[in-house]
């Protein structure tokens, strides 16, 4: 259906692959450990799933996020390397399905480590 969604750029590493179902107007969440810029990438199987993201509490919703993908079709969501881990990820079933069913798959973006300005603040850090 989306061919542009199998094109990964060479940087991204797929880390995991996550698959689940949500009721309507329920939330199924994840908690993100892994460091650097990472990529987020859900497609709806079923239903209408909405992605939020957090770096301030690990149950994000739609009245509390920072990064937010509510598109039909697929969604995908950019964490910052400088979102303090771990980041909470929340998908939300949406209540015009009875039931929605999504596949996120979770990238690692390489290209951010090869900037200088990551080189810095790596250094920094020690």
């Amino acid at each position: 259906g989306f061919p542009e969604e199998d094109e990964v750029p060479g940087e991204w590493v797929l880390l995991h692959v996550v698959q689940g179902q949500i009721g309507a107007g329920n939330y199924s969440y994840l908690r993100l450990n892994h460091e650097g810029k990472i990529v987020l990438r859900m497609q709806s199987l079923k239903g209408d799933a909405d992605l939020y993201v957090s770096d301030s509490t690990l149950h994000p919703s739609f009245d509390d996020y920072a990064l937010q993908s509510v598109t039909c079709g697929p969604d995908a969501v950019s964490i910052p390397a400088h979102f303090r881990r771990p980041v909470g990820i929340g998908v939300y079933g949406h209540p015009s399905h009875h039931e929605s069913e999504f596949e996120m798959k979770v990238y690692f973006d390489r290209s951010a480590e090869q900037s200088p300005f990551a080189e810095v603040q790596g250094a920094v850090r020690h």
